[in-house]
């Protein structure tokens, strides 16, 4: 029997080209000085790539931010297909939050991030998500639970959302108090890439993404052990950018 075609995304590279596109779009808000997950976590000040030698589970990319509370870290898992519907999270991505977060260093659930990063999300799960996570982020776990419970308070798909984020039961109990604090420490990143046009890449920032491609001739971002994109002083080893509105500069290493 034949054996059926590949999908065309799977042969044509778009889960690498998607990787490059959410890659450079956070080194140019690094050019920029922009805030991509918010004012609290304040500005971007290193990229980091595959990352899960020194403990990040989710290691496609490892933001490193600096804001008024100090040094913060986001993982960030990255997949350009289907991941979050009304039924809720993918199960292998649940299970690496709470393996994260059940570990010991690197991460700080008081102060770091976990993200999954994705092409495509139905409107009204993401309408629900962001509402449940603003909810979670502004009240106590109990509280949330409470409000998850009583009619009217919450609709299907975010009870189904927060369902979907208890703990596998392999590594520990399904505590819905637990999952109201992991949920605090969840972001859902979602790009519009493969979208013509796309919003995110016609953002004025892009340009600034543009320019980074030239950093790296041969791939459009930084691969291999420990790879970081950072703004940093010049050194060996180190391909230089200069941003003219700031000229300040920003370099690559790759170690």
């Amino acid at each position: 029997m034949a054996s059926e075609k590949a999908p065309v995304k799977a042969t044509g590279g778009g889960g690498f080209l998607f990787a490059a596109r959410a890659a450079a779009l956070f080194f140019a808000q690094m050019l920029t000085g922009s805030l991509p997950l918010g004012s609290e976590r304040g500005t971007l000040s290193k990229i980091e790539f595959e990352n899960r030698d020194r403990g990040w589970l989710l290691d496609d990319l490892l933001l490193i931010l600096e804001g008024n509370a100090g040094q913060s870290f986001c993982g960030i898992s990255l997949k350009s297909n289907d991941q979050v519907t009304q039924s809720g999270f993918p199960k292998d991505f649940v299970r690496a939050v709470w393996e994260q977060t059940k570990g010991s260093a690197p991460f700080r659930p008081d102060r770091d991030l976990l993200a999954l990063g994705t092409a495509r999300i139905a409107t009204g799960v993401k309408a629900a998500w962001d509402q449940l996570l603003l909810q979670a982020i502004e009240t106590a776990p109990d509280r949330l639970v409470l409000r998850l419970k009583e009619e009217g308070q919450s609709s299907e798909i975010q009870r189904d959302l927060f369902s979907s984020l208890r703990c596998p039961p392999d590594i520990g109990p399904a505590d819905p108090l637990a999952t109201a604090s992991l949920l605090r420490t969840v972001r859902l990143l979602v790009w519009d890439f493969e979208t013509e046009p796309s919003t995110d890449e016609s953002r004025p920032s892009h340009s600034a993404a543009k320019r980074s491609e030239a950093l790296t001739p041969s791939t459009p971002f930084p691969c291999g052990e420990n790879s970081r994109v950072s703004q940093k002083r010049q050194g060996p080893q180190e391909r230089l950018l200069t941003s003219k509105p700031s000229s300040r500069k920003y370099a690559l290493a790759l170690n």
